[in-house]
């Protein structure tokens, strides 16, 4: 079948709609996710701590519980200052160091010869010291668990509840 410029003006209009019931779909989950966030950190465990609840069953044979999960992340502002309390307070291992060099596809051949010349034939030499989000954020949960005392604002740690529902 041979689609008519009527088809076409027809499609457009069709792909209009379903982009249009795309966006109102999206706004509702996104109103969906607020409301589920604000019941699961806010609603429900605040009152279960004003029952001076840890846990509850209901009749209907749901199981709430809360869960405390700890975040961090570090800045790019505080890298520096972060990785230096590591070092300092022996949590230097956590971090991982990587020397990076942006070589042209001309510069093949020095590549290659990088290991005995590193310093001297190129000046762009960088050494970066990281950390995984996952190793950070094992560290700071080890860290809240324990009670140890750290710069949490230089590590961006956060702890959020979450209610949990089992059946």
């Amino acid at each position: 079948m041979k689609h008519t410029l009527e088809d076409l003006a027809e499609l457009a209009e069709q792909l209009e709609a379903a982009r249009a019931e795309v966006k109102n779909c999206e706004h509702n989950l996104a109103d969906a996710k607020e409301v589920e966030r604000e019941l699961s950190e806010d609603i429900i465990p605040n009152a279960l701590r004003e029952l001076g609840l840890d846990e509850l069953k209901t009749s209907n044979g749901l199981k709430l519980t809360i869960t405390e999960t700890v975040h961090a992340r570090i800045s790019k502002d505080d890298q520096a200052e972060a990785f230096e309390w590591l070092d300092q307070n022996g949590f230097g291992s956590l971090t991982k160091r990587e020397v990076r060099i942006p070589f042209d596809r001309c510069d093949a051949d020095k590549a290659a010869a990088l290991c005995e010349e590193l310093q001297s034939d190129f000046e762009a030499v960088n050494l970066q010291q990281t950390i995984h989000p996952s190793t950070l954020r094992a560290f700071a949960r080890e860290m809240v668990q324990d009670g140890e005392e750290f710069p949490r604002e230089l590590f961006g740690v956060f702890q959020k509840k979450a209610t949990k529902i089992t059946k």
